[in-house]
């Protein structure tokens, strides 16, 4: 059917589908197949997100637990009920508290421990797969986090790993389930331990800046990652992997929201530090400018001044960098973007000459659109309170006619040039 009759048909038959289970909750066919309905009409990607919505408002969580409780031995039925529950909570923080509420964990955790004839025949096999695949698909909430270390999930499975007899795919889906109970406060005890305790933070910040870009970061998860991002760069402040790391890692959480929402503007320090502490890694410098920018450009209401020396730290980083494009784009950007979103400039560093700084970047690289676009924007921040703008204007008109013409079809750029 085309998607128009997907989307009409997902209200009716869910709520023809939830009626049946209930009318016949107790029949292990009736549910086995309703079970695996749910998972289908929240896995399909151009339904999925209504069908949550859906069998969310027709209290469809109520009718999978309960479904889990009338058949607790019956393996087959706990691995689709596992996966429709699995289902039910990707990014769906209603259904997950529903599940929460409901004593889901238990029951995917009893579904886990079921078997039929043995602990990894096929039916128990595919029960504690499925298991596994719920519990991952919750782990990725702070709330349900605790409550499956609270169970003693993690142990468990961790000890269980340590058999030899486990199957591979049995094997692959408990990894895939402790690598996302991976909590910070877990990860934290092994920091204590000694000489691994920078390899296993580096580990942790890598892992989560290449497999969480914005795009995907949910908004309850935001906050956990920004106190790992801060925690791990505190605790290592002499590590330019883990500054550049834990800059990369708030970029990407100041992109997908807002900083009110996640933390205060007070982050600044941090990335700044970073900046202080590694002027010479253009790595750290880079990743520190641009989570300077993008928590600036998040922020919802302006920060009250920008404290001079922080625009000095920036700037000394422009001055430094003028051949590397990357960090000038970069730094010019992070520097514009603390202009815009603070109500009082304060003092400015004109013992930096802005001026010739911004001259001599923009010669240098004269086809950098981004680096014009940052400049440009620099110039209108400073040359209405600087007291030495008239010295430079003859360097300045011809770089400012010429960002006229680059930026011929953007009228933002036109007016502030």
């Amino acid at each position: 059917s085309s998607n128009v009759c997907l989307h009409g048909c997902v209200d009716n038959f869910s709520s023809v589908l939830l009626d049946i289970m209930k009318v016949e909750k107790k029949s292990s066919t009736v549910a086995i197949h309703g079970c695996r309905s749910i998972y289908n009409l929240c896995s399909h990607e151009d339904i999925a997100t209504s069908s949550r919505l859906v069998i969310s408002s027709l209290h469809g969580v109520d009718v999978v637990i309960n479904t889990m409780e009338i058949f607790p031995e019956h393996v087959i039925l706990q691995r689709e009920a596992c996966m429709a529950l699995a289902g039910l909570s990707v990014d769906c923080m209603q259904n997950t508290e529903k599940i929460l509420e409901l004593g889901g964990v238990a029951r995917i955790d009893a579904s886990f421990d079921a078997y039929c004839v043995s602990r990894f025949d096929e039916s128990s096999l595919q029960a504690k797969i499925g298991a596994c695949i719920a519990l991952t698909s919750l782990a990725t909430y702070p709330a349900a986090l605790s409550a499956i270390r609270d169970a003693g999930i993690v142990k468990r499975i961790v000890h269980l790993m340590e058999e030899e007899d486990v199957p591979d795919k049995l094997q692959n889906s408990m990894k895939t389930l402790l690598e996302s109970c991976s909590e910070f406060e877990n990860v934290s005890a092994k920091l204590q331990e000694g000489a691994d305790r920078e390899q296993c933070c580096m580990a942790l910040l890598a892992n989560l800046r290449d497999v969480l870009p914005p795009s995907v970061i949910q908004r309850d998860k935001a906050t956990w990652l920004r106190s790992i991002a801060l925690h791990s760069m505190n605790a290592y402040t002499d590590s330019a992997h883990i500054q550049a790391m834990g800059c990369t890692l708030l970029s990407h959480v100041y992109v997908a929201f807002s900083t009110d929402s996640i933390g205060q503007a007070r982050d600044i320090e941090n990335i700044i530090n970073a900046l202080k502490a590694h002027t010479t890694c253009s790595t750290v410098v880079s990743s520190a400018c641009m989570a300077a920018r993008n928590l600036c450009s998040s922020l919802t209401q302006q920060m009250d001044s920008v404290d001079c020396d922080k625009l000095n730290i920036i700037l000394d980083v422009m001055d430094h960098y003028r051949d590397d494009l990357d960090v000038i784009e970069q730094s010019s950007g992070a520097l514009f973007a603390l202009c815009t979103s603070s109500k009082n400039l304060g003092q400015i560093p004109e013992d930096k000459s802005i001026f010739t700084i911004i001259i001599e970047s923009l010669q240098k690289h004269p086809h950098s659109v981004e680096l014009y676009r940052c400049c440009i924007g620099l110039l209108w921040s400073f040359s209405s309170i600087s007291g030495r703008v008239e010295e430079f204007v003859p360097n300045l008109v011809p770089l400012l006619l010429k960002s006229l013409d680059m930026f011929e079809k953007d009228d933002e750029m036109i007016d502030l040039a």
